[in-house]
């Protein structure tokens, strides 16, 4: 199953962390992890030391993942045209199609363009434990 940001985020949230082992993303989502914890430490719901124990667990739920390298995608372009979406999202449903795995994410928008390429579309509190 790939996983996007969203979902990873969520799994440590909820402390379920056993429902994405083992599963992959993209190396984009170790950026958009960052990212998260920056603005959320940004806008005053955490503090710093607290963004960085969250880091730490991020830091350990990615090593039970495996990274897949997107770089430039002609393929990932047109499905990122096509249905007028950000590259970032297109690189997700990508490296569903390409791999023939299911997409597990919180952003129903993907979750509804993920279905009209018959891919198997999830949120991380549909996963079994």
């Amino acid at each position: 199953m790939i996983i996007d940001t969203s979902s990873i985020y969520k799994a440590v949230e909820m402390n379920c962390i056993e429902k994405i082992e083992g599963g992959k993303t993209l190396d984009l989502s170790l950026y958009e992890l960052g990212n998260v914890i920056w603005k959320t430490v940004n806008r005053g719901n955490i503090s710093i030391s607290e963004g960085k124990k969250i880091l730490d667990v991020l830091m350990d739920v990615i090593s039970l993942m495996e990274i897949i390298r997107t770089g430039l995608n002609k393929e990932a372009y047109e499905i990122a045209v096509k249905n007028n979406i950000s590259y970032y999202d297109a690189s997700f449903l990508y490296a569903a199609l390409s791999s023939n795995e299911a997409i597990i994410s919180e952003d129903i928008k993907l979750l509804d363009i993920a279905k009209k390429y018959d891919i198997m579309a999830y949120r991380i509190e549909d996963l079994p434990p």
